[in-house]
């Protein structure tokens, strides 16, 4: 009798033991981090204090463009995952009559999503943003007078993410976006790129990705300001993931 009930503490001590490995050695949590820079052109239009007239015509200088997420995702089945984008949109340009204009959309987007598959062959990622803009536009009219109107919008949007892997060569191919604004203002955010497993570790992985990308604003602040701007260009991205 009692080597039978010490037979079995050993194999409930054993078992236990493998349980707290298996968990030790699981992706409890995962955090990844990017950094993105995009080599953007724009142009667009907009009524910048001029509500009664035509649209005014922009086209944007191509400038360099940075943007910097964070993620992390958890085992929890039920609690969204989060991730966060900080992203400078930040141009100089001239009317169609060559009045000098700068632009500033930058913004800070925060994002829940589940990950119902996320492995290196298949991620599917979606769930809910909301762009938090928080900028203005400015331009010198004739006779030397600044016009400037602060942009303020939190943009409620969904969010896609899907990427497939190609056995054998590290490489994937992804596309990702936020887009169908549940707002007044919109934004579409876009990109498709390719993307290399650079660096595959049993505490990191990193990948470097290239590809290209097209943001749309559309501003809607009544007779304050009408806008539609779009900017695209290619980019190239480095992430880690731990």
């Amino acid at each position: 009798m009692a080597l039978s009930q010490h037979l079995r503490q050993v194999a409930f001590v054993s078992l236990g033991c493998l349980v707290l490995s298996s968990a030790a050695q699981a992706d409890i949590f995962t955090l990844e981090a990017e950094a993105q820079y995009w080599h953007a052109n724009g142009k667009g239009a907009d009524s910048l204090n001029f509500p009664d007239v035509e649209l005014a015509q922009t086209t944007w200088d191509r400038n360099g463009q940075t943007r910097f997420t964070a993620s992390l995702q958890h085992f929890v089945p039920l609690l969204p995952n989060f991730r966060f984008d900080t992203q400078t949109l930040d141009f100089t340009g001239t009317t169609e009559d060559a009045m000098p204009q700068r632009l500033d959309l930058g913004h800070e987007t925060f994002t829940a999503f589940y990950a119902p598959l996320d492995n290196e062959l298949t991620r599917i990622h979606f769930g809910v943003s909301v762009k938090r803009v928080r900028g203005f536009i400015e331009r010198n009219s004739e006779g030397g007078v600044t016009l400037r109107e602060a942009i303020d919008a939190d943009i409620p949007m969904l969010y896609l993410r899907a990427e497939t892997g190609l056995p054998f060569t590290g490489l994937s191919i992804h596309g990702q976006g936020q887009f169908f604004a549940f707002d007044d203002n919109k934004v579409q955010d876009i990109e498709v790129g390719i993307r290399y497993h650079l660096i595959d570790t049993m505490m990191l992985d990193g990948y470097l990705s290239a590809g290209y990308r097209t943001v749309n604003f559309e501003i809607d602040e009544g007779e304050r300001l009408q806008a539609d701007y779009d900017f695209r260009g290619p980019f190239v991205s480095f992430n880690l993931r731990f």
